[in-house]
């Protein structure tokens, strides 16, 4: 058995260069792919204070340690067989070198020069690989459709049709479908006898997990909910503008809408927009409400078949 380090706290996300202090903890979970590689070794994962909760209780994971108080001085008195760091920043390439490995995978220095795999805007725009293969790729794998890993297990049923995945992170406030988009869509879905929830648990990981589970269909902007829906099995509807559907696998649980927009930068991967524009409000209220419909028809057909299926059996 391997000891392994991993070495993801979300001060930097794979799609943007550079790092900053704001965590983003939908790039924090997405990378629970990469557990599946590591399964029968011991694994750490050195991660941030505020997505420490999203690895918690992982059974992929032996140990979380918290970036913020640990400051590296305990794994430096430590040997990894496997070293895989995935934050760009030269504080945590810096951590990262000084401490004993075999194996170093990831980002990492190069004589003065920090390893990264940040590309040029165009490249990135004609990359059409999923995020999971990137980073597989990375660690010498190949992606075969692996799923997120969570570790927290939801106290909730499902009681609402519809979950209102309003919210994106500080990093990304350009990724936000407006409030009046949902405004005017709840009351289509209601008038069709559809129950809607709007986001709940904000301040706690846990309860935020709790209230997604809690819905049979999210619909979210590319953010943290987005992959924790997936994570869940829900039927996800997600709203793209200034970031690419196409480095985001649905798991075959729902779909993508992204901008009909004429924007020559789509997708731009910038927090703000320099033509003063907002392209994911470009996405029609109509085109979200049609998906909702056409994935809580189909889960009740499928339902239906199901119960005869039973029934016939019997």
């Amino acid at each position: 058995m391997r000891k392994v380090l991993i070495i993801k706290t979300g001060y930097s996300e794979l799609v943007e260069n550079g790092s900053g202090r704001v965590v983003s903890l939908g790039d924090v979970f997405w990378h629970t792919v990469l557990l599946h590689l590591y399964r029968n070794d011991e694994v750490t994962w050195l991660v941030s204070r505020k997505a420490y909760a999203l690895l918690e209780g992982n059974p992929y994971i032996d140990r979380v340690l918290i970036y913020e108080e640990i400051a590296g001085t305990p794994l430096k008195d430590e040997y990894f067989d496997v070293l895989i760091n995935l934050e760009k920043g030269p504080e945590m390439c810096v951590l990262a070198e000084s401490i004993a490995a075999g194996e170093r995978l990831g980002f990492g220095f190069r004589g003065n020069d920090v390893l990264s795999s940040d590309e040029d805007l165009s490249l990135k725009r004609n990359n059409h690989k999923l995020s999971q293969e990137i980073l597989y790729e990375m660690m010498g794998g190949q992606w075969r459709g692996e799923d997120y890993i969570l570790g927290y297990c939801p106290k909730t049923v499902e009681v609402y049709d519809v979950g209102f995945n309003t919210e994106v992170g500080p990093k990304w406030p350009h990724k936000a479908w407006a409030r009046r988009n949902w405004e005017k869509l709840e009351p289509l879905l209601l008038s069709e006898g559809y129950s809607v929830s709007w986001q709940k648990g904000l301040h706690s990981l846990q309860n935020y997990i709790d209230w997604l589970n809690s819905c049979r269909v999210i619909i979210t902007n590319d953010s943290l909910g987005m992959h924790l829906g997936l994570a869940l099995k829900k039927r996800v509807v997600a709203l793209f503008g200034p970031t690419s559907s196409r480095k985001v696998y649905m798991y075959a649980r729902g779909c993508h809408l992204v901008a009909n927009s004429s924007c020559p930068d789509m997708p731009c991967y910038s927090s703000y927009c320099k033509r003063g524009l907002s392209c994911v409000n470009e996405i029609e209220v109509e085109r979200v409400y049609q998906k909702v419909e056409d994935l809580l028809e189909k889960d009740y057909s499928l339902a239906i078949a199901q119960q005869q299926k039973v029934t016939a059996e019997i």
